[in-house]
């Protein structure tokens, strides 16, 4: 064990001189270079941080598959990549428990979760991305109209997640009965999004996952449909809101 330790500590300190190289990540590699060294002394933490990859990076192949099955091939690539940056990974990696996303683990003990408060001012596929102050909303903070991509982007990755964490339950009704259960409560989202969201998760309930993706691809992100209309943001006439281009 010890000699063992030796060597991960060696392996540590020389690619911490490669990533010195790089000056513009010095810092920022230099604090993962310590979290790391940290973590490896403890074994528990080890298996976590290998679990923790392997479970994240499943899950990120999953929704790359689903997004290039509806043509998003950008979104498919870049898709939750700041799981990977230290502020979200060393969290996910102390609170694992891999039934159930860290994030939860995380806020249950300390209040809030930082690593969720990162990744969701990063990535637009989430409708807390799209939280902004409101211009004469009933509430100071309002939700924002997503665009279709985004969307489609986060049923692909509720269809993912529900397979990822609950392999042996999973079936097309999972991440429509997971929305439903918080929708109520989900004050935030601005009503088009919500609506164009249940929406596709019913017809993947109702009509199963293969013609839900034809759907996505050939109808809704053609801007064809109920959620038809120009521009990339659907909005309904009723709002009267300014479709983005």
């Amino acid at each position: 064990m010890y000699q063992r330790k030796i060597l991960i500590f060696h392996f540590l300190f020389f690619n911490l001189q490669l990533f010195l190289e790089f000056r513009q990540f010095a810092v920022l590699q230099f604090r993962c270079f310590i979290q790391i060294i940290l973590l490896l002394c403890h074994l528990d933490l080890t298996i976590q941080i290998f679990n923790l990859f392997t479970t994240i990076t499943s899950h990120k192949f999953l929704v790359m598959k689903y997004c290039f099955k509806v043509g998003l091939y950008k979104q498919g690539f870049l898709h939750d990549l700041s799981k990977y940056s230290p502020t979200e990974f060393m969290v996910g990696a102390k609170y694992y428990q891999g039934t159930r996303s860290p994030n939860n683990a995380e806020r249950e003990a300390t209040g809030v979760s930082t690593s969720w408060l990162h990744h969701k001012g990063r990535n637009k596929h989430h409708f807390e991305y799209w939280v902004d102050y409101g211009i004469g909303a009933e509430h100071v903070l309002a939700g924002m109209p997503m665009p279709r991509k985004y969307i489609a982007e986060m049923i692909m990755d509720r269809i993912s997640a529900s397979r990822t964490y609950h392999p042996g339950t999973y079936t097309d009704a999972s991440p429509l009965e997971y929305f439903m259960k918080g929708k109520d409560r989900l004050w935030f989202i601005h009503p088009d999004t919500s609506a164009q969201i249940e929406y596709l998760l019913r017809m993947l309930a109702v009509k199963g996952e293969k013609k839900t993706l034809w759907y996505i691809k050939h109808v809704y992100l053609k801007n064809k449909g109920r959620f038809g209309g120009s521009g990339s943001t659907y909005v309904s006439p009723e709002r009267g809101v300014p479709t983005q281009k």
